[in-house]
C-alpha cells in the first residue's frame, strides 16, 4: 500500500502554515511543545502547592511556639499580680507576631488582658475567681488550625485561659512571585523551544523534501516536477537533484545500449570483457558440464600457480585438489545447488587461506558454473587479531573497573567509620582510574596510527628535564616492588626536535615495561648519551628476558610473549608498538637486546638536527 499524506498536513500546507520539506520536523516540534507545556504546567502547580504548604506549616509552628512561651509568661505575671506588665506583653507580642487575636480570659468570660485594650472587662484582677472545668494539657485547636487556647493555672486564685489566633495563609493560596516567575520561565522556555524548532526545521527541510519525494515515488509518481525539490533547501536538496539528473542520463544511455546491443557485437568487442576480468583481483573460472575449464582470468592462474593457457580446456581436478570444492562443483552442475556455495581451503605449508565461491550460470538450456577464488588470509588474520584484542581489552578493562566498583562499595560501607580505610580506597581508585586512562590512550593511539592521523607537533625537547621527571614518577613504584632504579645521565644532554608529549609516552612505556617484568630484587638502569648526530636513551633491566624468536614480535600490535610469567602480568600488547611508531616518526628507531632469564634492554635512538644546543 502506498503512502498517503495525513489530512492535517495537507490542510496546513494549503493554508500556508507548512512548507514543503517540513513534514519531518513538524511532528517533532509539536510533540516537544506539548511535552514542554505539560512539564511546565505540572512543575508550576507542584511548586506553588509546595510553597503554600511550607508557608502554612511554618506559620502554624511559629504561632504554636508563641503560645507556649506566652502561656508560661502569663501564668507567672498573673501569679505575681503584674497585670499591667501582662497587658503590655500581650499588646507587644500581638503586634510583633501579627496575631489576629491574643487575650487572657477568666472562667466567667471576663477579659483580663487583650491586644485591643477596648476589649478588657476587668480593671483589677480579683483575689479569687471560680474554678473552670479541668482542661487537657494539650492546647485546644480550631478546625482550621489557626486558633490556640492554653489553660493558665494561678495558685490560690483559680484558672484562666490564653486565646491566640494567627493569620495563617490557606493551603490553596499561592505566592504571587512564584506565579509570576513560573510564567516568565514558561514564556522563555517556549521561546527557546520555538527558536530550536526553527533551527531544526531549517536543517531538516532538505531531508523532509527528499523524504516526501521518495514517498511520492513509492505511490507511483515518476514526473520530474514531483521528485525534484528546490535547491534553496540546502546541499542535500542539490545532491538529490543531481542524483535525479544522473539517473535520467543513465536510464537513457541504458535504453540506447540495450537497443544497439546484441550477442554478436558483444563477442566482437576487442577484448573489453576479457580485459575487465583480468583487472579483477579475484580469480575467475568458467566451468563446463564436464568440469573442463572454459575460461580463466589472470588472477585465477596466479592462485593456481600455473599458466592460463594450460588451464583453459583442462579438467578442473588437475589444478584444484580440494575434494569439497570439486563436490560443490559437481552438485552445482547436476542442479543440486541453486545458490552460491563458499568453501575455504587452508594451505598447510604457507598458512594462506583461499575462499572458493561456486555458483551456477544458466543460459538457454545449457548449464555451466562459475568459480571465484579470493585470498582471505589477511582478512582472517585481521579478524583473529581483532577478536584477540577485544578479548584482551575486555579482560584488561574489566579488572580495574571491578576494583573501582569494589572499593567504592567499601567506601560506602566503612569509609565514614574508618578514615584510613577511606584514604586507602581512594588511593586504589585513583590508581585504577589512571590505569584505565593509560589503556584507553593506547587504544586511541593505535587507532590514530591505523588511520594515518598519528602526527607530530615538533618543538625543542629537553631530555635533561624529562628524564629526572621520569625518575621521580617511577621511583616509588619500583621501591614498592623491591626494585632498584638508577639513572646515569651525562652533565649535558642535547636538545632534540620532536613532539615532547609523544616522546614522554614512548619513554613511559619502556620504563613501565622494565619495572613490570623485573622481579623483586632486580634492577632497572636508564642511561643517555649523545654519539655524533644521534641521541640514545637505553632502558635496561635484569628481568625475565625475551627469547630470540619473540624479540622482534614484541613490537607487533596486541602481541604478548608466550612466557607464563608474561601472561600473569597485565598488559594490552600495545605499548612497544606505539613506542616504535613514535620513534620512527621522529626519524629514529627502538633497538631491543635480550637474554632469557637475564634481562632486556630497549634503546631509543633519535637523530640530532638543527635543534641541538
Amino acid at each position: 500500500m502506498g503512502y498517503r499524506r495525513p489530512k492535517l498536513q495537507a490542510l496546513l500546507r494549503q493554508v500556508g502554515l507548512l512548507a514543503r520539506g517540513e513534514s519531518a520536523a513538524a511532528p517533532i516540534g509539536i510533540t516537544l511543545g506539548l511535552v514542554l507545556v505539560c512539564a511546565l504546567a505540572g512543575s508550576s502547580w507542584w511548586l506553588i502547592e509546595t510553597c503554600s504548604s511550607v508557608n502554612r506549616q511554618a506559620s502554624l509552628r511559629e504561632m504554636e511556639a508563641t503560645g507556649v512561651v506566652l502561656s508560661h509568661s502569663a501564668e507567672a505575671l498573673l501569679s505575681a499580680g503584674e497585670l499591667s506588665l501582662l497587658r503590655r506583653a500581650i499588646v507587644e507580642i500581638s503586634r510583633d507576631r501579627k496575631l489576629s487575636r491574643c487575650r487572657v480570659v477568666l472562667p466567667n468570660g471576663q477579659v483580663v488582658a487583650d491586644a485591643d485594650p477596648r476589649e478588657i472587662d476587668v480593671k483589677q484582677l480579683p483575689d479569687k475567681w471560680p474554678e473552670s472545668p479541668p482542661d487537657s494539657a494539650e492546647p485546644d485547636r480550631s478546625a482550621d488550625g489557626a486558633t490556640r487556647t492554653y489553660r493558665l493555672t494561678i495558685a490560690g486564685a483559680g484558672a484562666a485561659r490564653l486565646e491566640i489566633a494567627g493569620n495563617v495563609p490557606p493551603s490553596s493560596g499561592s505566592p504571587v512571585e512564584a506565579r509570576a516567575g513560573m510564567a516568565v520561565i514558561s514564556c522563555l522556555s517556549l521561546a527557546a523551544l520555538l527558536w530550536a524548532y526553527r533551527r531544526i526545521r531549517s536543517r531538516l527541510r532538505g531531508y523532509g523534501a527528499i523524504r516526501e519525494a521518495l514517498l511520492a515515488r513509492r505511490d507511483g509518481e515518476r514526473a520530474a516536477s514531483v521528485l525534484r525539490v528546490s535547491d534553496d533547501l540546502g546541499p542535500e536538496a542539490c545532491s538529490w537533484n543531481e542524483y535525479l539528473n544522473e539517473h535520467d542520463v543513465l536510464q537513457k544511455e541504458l535504453a540506447l545500449a540495450k537497443a544497439e546491443a546484441s550477442p554478436i557485437s558483444d563477442r566482437g568487442a576487442p577484448g573489453s570483457l576479457e580485459k575487465a576480468c583480468d583487472a579483477m583481483s579475484h580469480g575467475l573460472l568458467l566451468v563446463a558440464e564436464d568440469l573442463s575449464v572454459r575460461y580463466s582470468n589472470g588472477a585465477a592462474a596466479g592462485f593456481l600457480k600455473t599458466k592460463r593457457q594450460e588451464i583453459i580446456g583442462s579438467p578442473i581436478e588437475r589444478f584444484i585438489g580440494e575434494e569439497r570444492v570439486l563436490a560443490a562443483a559437481r552438485a552445482m552442475l547436476a542442479g543440486e545447488i541453486t545458490r552460491p556455495t563458499a568453501v575455504e581451503v587452508e594451505n598447510a605449508e604457507s598458512g594462506g587461506i583461499l575462499r572458493y565461491n561456486v555458483r551456477p550460470v544458466r543460459r538457454d538450456d545449457s548449464v555451466s558454473g562459475m568459480i571465484t577464488i579470493e585470498d582471505v588470509t589477511q582478512k582472517r588474520v585481521a579478524e583473529k587479531a581483532t577478536s584477540a584484542f577485544v578479548g584482551q581489552a575486555t579482560h584488561e578493562l574489566r579488572a580495574p573497573l571491578t576494583n573501582i566498583r569494589l572499593y567504592v562499595e567499601s567506601i560506602m560501607e566503612d569509609g565514614a567509620k574508618d578514615p584510613s580505610r577511606l584514604a586507602e580506597c581512594l588511593n586504589v581508585i585513583s590508581q585504577e582510574a589512571a590505569r584505565l586512562e593509560h589503556m584507553v590512550s593506547d587504544i586511541l593511539s593505535v587507532a590514530d596510527i591505523e588511520a594515518g592521523s598519528f602526527t607530530l607537533r615538533k618543538d625543542d625537547v629537553r631530555f635533561a628535564s624529562i628524564l629526572p621527571e621520569l625518575e621521580a614518577d617511577y621511583k616509588l613504584q619500583a621501591k614498592q616492588k623491591g626494585i632498584g632504579v638508577a639513572f646515569e645521565l651525562p652533565p649535558k644532554i642535547p636538545v632534540v626536535q620532536g613532539d615532547r608529549d609523544k616522546l614522554v609516552l614512548c619513554l613511559h612505556n619502556l620504563l613501565s615495561n622494565a619495572i613490570k617484568y623485573t622481579p623483586s630484587g632486580g634492577e632497572v638502569k636508564v642511561t643517555a648519551k649523545a654519539v655524533q648526530n644521534e641521541l640514545s636513551v637505553e632502558v635496561a633491566d635484569s628481568g625475565i628476558g625475551i627469547s630470540d624468536a619473540e624479540l622482534e614480535r614484541v613490537f607487533e600490535r596486541f602481541y604478548r610473549a608466550d612466557d607464563p610469567r608474561v601472561r600473569k602480568t597485565t598488559g594490552s600488547g600495545l605499548g612497544l608498538a606505539i613506542s616504535r611508531e613514535i620513534a620512527r616518526l621522529h626519524g629514529g628507531d627502538i633497538v631491543a637486546h635480550s637474554v632469557p632469564d637475564e634481562g632486556s634492554s630497549f634503546t631509543l635512538k633519535l637523530p640530532l638536527g638543527a635543534g641541538e644546543k
